[in-house]
């Protein structure tokens, strides 16, 4: 090392400091010419799997062999003052699999490179998710990523986390929407399918697998999505008084189908008496979905789960969901709530999934004011998630109107009804259209704006639905000239985007009902209903 290394080693060392010794991203710094480690972060030595002072001082490709390959990107940048950036396949004994890696320059006061920030992270798991994305939609996808990569290597140099957040947060809600509306037509067809008797056992057991895989697909989609409007802060909550007991048993319902098919023993714990929250009805149910599909999972068939609910002093109510499951082991219970984890690869690649599901309920019991917390005696002893909430007085909680058994009977069945629909998915309005007239209504399609408006000029309709990507405009568009021209007719909107703007937009244009993508039959009927029945 001459003089010149000797004096500028301090620089690097108090700049690299400053800088990346608080930076969740595994981060490192080595020296411009002889690539030695000056710096590491502790998120850098978690990922290679050394201790901090075993790779101070050393040779970044002894320190780190399996990114040996990096040296040539070091001497360029080290040469250069630029920037550097991309993902690599490794296979090592220490990871096998894909590293994203970044690579700069540290510029000394005299605007001359001194050294070489070195940034790695696991990108396994995110090469995984895209290879499946590129399976349903490849073409789109391939565009998106490479509209992404194109946008982060220009400016990287300025903000790199900033701008990787940003572009994926706009990449995800793309291609969410164009996954989500192929998938539409899926469910309808399996619907109309499963609607003939005379079909046999196995067609039949073959149709419900469809079905499930579709709505899993579906849900990772939103977990995505809920993962992008948590980290932004955009979760808003639609806080009412609820009695939990509504709310698990709304749960139980809806994930009733995995725990049939999985043969497990299956029991609610609850008293009688109702325990009543302040909360958002839908957001705690999807809470109580994440941690009984996890049981499900999680456990063989045959196995036992349960929730079970109690109160915790005279403000805080309990809700435990355990299960006789593959359990926790203990060194993996502390990283349960982090992003993208499950466990460790082995589990991943055993039952699936983005790792989101405990991130995404963590924070919306946070912001309900409660707490969540794992517990498991270890491997092969099942696991306990509990679920602390805030207790509302008693009088708090508004009295229920009974509905009579007529009102119910009604709103159940929906007269026949003449609909406009607009669609330019063909797939999409042929398969909703016939299995809509299967129910007795009167369908007439539209493809775009200007054949939606010419249709609703020579016709008289109850009800619209309409998407809201159209080839000549968009369906917020049609929604206001229709109201401009006099018609009052309720209108359900459907869209493959769901954050709340979303929604808000769509009331804003006039839509009774916002509907995200993958559509069932079922919702759609439900929808009509509600509308129909909300216009007398």
């Amino acid at each position: 090392m001459d003089s010149k290394q000797v004096r500028d080693a301090p620089d690097i060392d108090h700049l690299c400091r400053a800088l990346i010794e608080q930076s969740p991203l595994p981060m490192a710094a080595v020296g411009g010419l002889d690539h030695v480690v000056r710096y590491a972060n502790p998120a850098f030595c978690r990922l290679v799997g050394k201790r901090c002072e075993d790779l101070l001082g050393s040779p970044f490709d002894e320190a780190v062999p399996e990114a040996g390959d990096y040296l040539e990107h070091l001497d360029r940048v080290a040469r250069t003052g630029g920037a550097e950036s991309g993902t690599e396949e490794k296979t090592s004994v220490l990871h096998a699999g894909h590293w994203a890696y970044g690579v700069w320059a540290i510029i000394n006061a005299g605007q001359q490179p001194i050294g070489v920030m070195v940034h790695l992270s696991d990108a396994t798991e995110a090469v995984r998710l895209r290879e499946r994305l590129v399976t349903l939609n490849e073409e789109l996808l391939l565009s998106a990523v490479r509209q992404q990569e194109i946008g982060e290597e220009r400016r990287q140099a300025q903000a790199v986390a900033e701008i990787s957040n940003a572009a994926k947060d706009q990449f995800l809600a793309v291609v969410s929407h164009e996954l989500r509306t192929p998938l539409t037509p899926v469910l309808a067809a399996v619907s109309m399918l499963q609607r003939d008797a005379s079909l046999s056992p196995a067609v039949q057991d073959a149709l419900r697998m469809i079905r499930r895989n579709v709505e899993t697909e579906a849900r990772l989609i939103d977990d995505l999505l809920d993962l992008t409007r948590i980290t932004q802060g955009k979760v808003r909550l639609d806080l009412q008084s609820v009695d939990l007991a509504e709310v698990i048993a709304s749960a139980v319902e809806t994930c009733g189908a995995d725990i049939k098919e999985r043969q497990l023993e299956f029991g609610v714990d609850a008293p009688d008496a109702p325990y009543l929250l302040e909360a958002d009805p839908s957001r705690l149910r999807q809470v109580l979905c994440i941690h009984l599909k996890n049981a499900v999972k999680f456990t063989p068939a045959g196995g036992c789960v349960g929730i079970r609910c109690r109160r915790n002093g005279p403000e805080q109510v309990i809700v435990e969901i355990n299960d006789s499951g593959c359990g926790i082991a203990p060194e993996m219970l502390s990283h349960l709530f982090h992003a993208f984890h499950q466990g460790g690869p082995d589990t991943t690649r055993r039952f699936g999934g983005l790792g989101l599901g405990l991130v995404i309920s963590k924070s919306l019991v946070e912001q309900h004011g409660g707490t969540v917390e794992a517990h498991s005696e270890g491997e092969g002893k099942g696991a306990s998630f509990r679920i602390r909430l805030p207790l509302l007085p008693a009088l708090a909680f508004p009295a229920t109107e009974t509905v009579p058994d007529s009102a119910q009977e009604t709103e159940s069945s929906p007269q026949s009804l003449r609909i406009l629909y607009v669609e330019d998915h063909g797939d999409t309005a042929a398969m909703m259209r016939e299995l809509l007239e299967m129910e007795g209504h009167r369908v007439h399609t539209a493809t775009d704006v200007a054949s939606a408006l010419e249709t609703a000029a020579h016709g008289a309709f109850d009800v619209l639905v309409s998407d809201l990507g159209l080839p000549d405009g968009s369906g917020h568009e049609l929604m206001r000239r229709l109201r401009a021209g006099g018609k009052t007719w309720p209108a359900i909107a459907l869209s493959g985007y769901g954050h709340e703007h979303n929604l808000r937009e769509s009331h804003e244009a006039g839509f009774t009902v916002h509907l995200v993508k993958p559509v069932s039959v079922e919702q759609l009927l439900d929808a009509l209903a509600q509308v129909t029945a909300a216009t007398g």
